[in-house]
């Protein structure tokens, strides 16, 4: 979209643009942001080395958070229903932003992945548990679970709505939950800044999730 925005323009007559389709982009930011401050607070660790699994991951949300952790160094899965969707994404992410440490995640095998997963982002569809108690469980490693999902029941067991960075009770890992107004709390302002900068800025901005993430770090 972007791309092409800027194609269609034609000088003097150009206005700033950004992306961010349905606040996909801003949400996938709000959450790696909180996740990032969370992980080095509690765990004084970075998302670099950490293995992250995407529940869910197939959507817009899920995408961009991957491209987001991958270029800082996670190694990421994206777990999907559809395997063969899942790998056209995971192809397509790994040629358009560079990031070969995207990985397939297959969804009935969510069990073996998440035993030793550090991460856990819910990105599915609203009011659909996609991490289920047992799950959380036998996750010994789990650091971060962050959902997106606004709409009971929660996207992953344990993790409430209004949870901003608070101890998972089922966790044997003593894993930390962040709800969706926490996440949304940051997105928000990451938007608002975003379209602030459109206002204020001289000359045409084009803003995509990496800008989106860059304010999502400093109010988070």
């Amino acid at each position: 979209m972007i791309d092409e925005a800027k194609k269609s323009m034609v000088p003097p007559f150009e206005v700033s643009v950004f992306a961010d389709p349905s606040g996909a982009f801003t949400t996938a930011a709000g959450m790696v942001a909180v996740t990032e401050k969370a992980l080095k607070e509690k765990f004084n660790l970075t998302l670099a080395g950490m293995k992250i699994a995407i529940l869910g991951g197939t959507g817009p949300v899920g995408i961009v958070s991957a491209a987001i952790t991958a270029k800082a160094g996670a190694d990421v899965y994206i777990v999907g229903r559809n395997p063969e969707k899942t790998q056209k994404i995971v192809k397509e992410c790994i040629t358009r932003y560079g990031t070969p440490n995207i990985n397939v995640g297959v969804d009935e095998e969510k069990e073996s992945l998440l035993s030793d997963t550090d991460i856990v982002f819910g990105t599915a569809a609203p009011g659909i548990e996609i991490m289920d108690e047992k799950l959380v469980r036998n996750s010994e490693k789990l650091k971060i679970c962050a959902d997106t999902n606004a709409v009971p029941p929660s996207g992953i067991y344990g993790v409430d709505v209004s949870d901003n960075v608070v101890e998972i009770k089922a966790s044997p890992s003593g894993c930390y939950g962040v709800g969706a107004l926490a996440i949304g709390n940051v997105k928000y302002k990451a938007q608002h800044e975003c379209l602030k900068l459109m206002c204020t800025s001289d000359k045409p901005v084009y803003l995509h999730f990496e800008h989106a993430f860059e304010f999502a770090q400093k109010n988070a």
